[in-house]
């Protein structure tokens, strides 16, 4: 042993049968008691014995509920990524849907808020939508035809790629 001790051997049989340091011989335990390294290795081996009876002590559970519920991970797991491009196309619609409304509103502006000073009521912002939603536009229906479209050809997309795994 390099940097050990002769006598500990002797010291990790007495505490893994269970009589360290009650029953141990007298002398033996002097002997741990003036070397650093018996002292450590009882110190240690009492630990690990402490640890494995715990261990053993530890009930088990049931293999049906160990596997049971590795069934429910599993499900869950499945589902999640089934709902992936689900919850990716509705991220998408939300974007597109913000990014479409504040297009309208900055091409659209000058329309609405010349209706509203029209009418004379730009202070009421009710009328102000009201007048918003009146004005016929051929941008509008442009930007959202084309943003159905990237929004469809983008969930297409996500659905093949996950299906071809």
């Amino acid at each position: 042993m390099n940097g050990g001790c002769e006598r500990e051997p002797e010291v990790l049989r007495e505490v893994r049968a269970g009589r360290w340091p009650q029953a141990a011989d007298e002398e033996l335990r002097r002997h741990a008691a003036a070397c650093a390294v018996c002292a450590d290795a009882a110190l240690v081996a009492q630990y690990l014995v402490r640890e494995a009876r715990l261990e053993r002590e530890a009930p088990l559970p049931h293999p049906g509920l160990i596997w049971w519920r590795a069934e429910i991970m599993a499900r869950r797991d499945a589902a999640r990524r089934a709902t992936r491009p689900i919850a990716i196309a509705e991220w998408v619609a939300i974007a597109c849907g913000l990014a479409l409304a504040f297009a309208a509103v900055i091409f659209e502006w000058p329309k609405v808020y010349a209706s509203a000073l029209k009418s004379g009521v730009a202070s009421r912002l009710g009328e102000v939508v009201a007048g918003f939603a009146s004005v016929a536009s051929n941008t509008v229906v442009m930007m959202s035809v084309a943003a159905c479209l990237a929004l469809a050809a983008f969930v297409l997309y996500i659905v093949w790629a996950e299906s071809s795994r």
